[in-house]
């Protein structure tokens, strides 16, 4: 009985983990112009995304995307990105939506946006001359107002997947001091000590 107990837990935790990576998988967006990509925009924001909201899951689904982002050596369009910068719209350790990465630059005196869906993406051909902005979004910030598009240089964003390695410096030490600890209870309470 003891060992159905101990297992369970673990049990429950790879099953979670293995939703939260097959559950919520970004479509891949095609090259369209950015009026007809933006068409549904609200109807997209108005459906519950489960990295923001979900209290107590918030980290197995922010663990998901994580591990997506590392297997893939990429950020995506609907990926989380850390702001590392305050801007009027973008909260500093914040974590948003990348909705959209695009170049922007004047083409015979009109606006051109090429949209990419890769945050490390080369730049386009014929874009030589065109800047780079970001559609980064968070239902706690942008509810009303809709994304911020900043400048990556604005944002300062952290990937996902390297604010993770950098964080399991210190869980994984961690990890192995309550392994020790969990270890003392148990001989505690085998031997009859607690």
């Amino acid at each position: 009985m003891r060992a159905l107990k101990l297992r369970a837990p673990s049990v429950y935790i790879a099953l979670l983990s293995a939703v939260a990576v097959g559950a919520f998988r970004a479509p891949l967006r095609s090259r369209r112009s950015s009026s007809a990509r933006f068409a549904g925009e609200d109807k997209r924001r108005q459906r519950l995304d489960p990295r923001f909201g979900f209290f107590g899951l918030e980290l197995a689904w922010v663990l998901a995307d994580a591990a997506r982002q590392v297997a893939r050596g990429s950020t995506r369009i609907g990926d989380l990105v850390i702001a590392g910068a305050d801007t009027a719209d973008l909260v500093q350790y914040q974590s948003y939506v990348l909705e959209r990465v695009y170049w922007q630059g004047d083409d015979d005196g009109a606006v051109r946006r090429v949209d990419v869906d890769d945050l490390d993406a080369d730049r386009p051909p014929g874009c030589e001359r065109y800047e780079k902005y970001l559609a980064l979004y968070s239902p706690r910030y942008h509810a009303k107002t809709g994304a911020a598009v900043v400048r990556p240089d604005e944002a300062q964003l952290i990937p996902l997947r390297r604010e993770v390695a950098d964080a399991s410096v210190l869980a994984i030490p961690g990890f192995f001091w309550v392994a020790v600890c969990y270890n003392f209870i148990e001989y505690g309470k085998a031997t009859g000590r607690m």
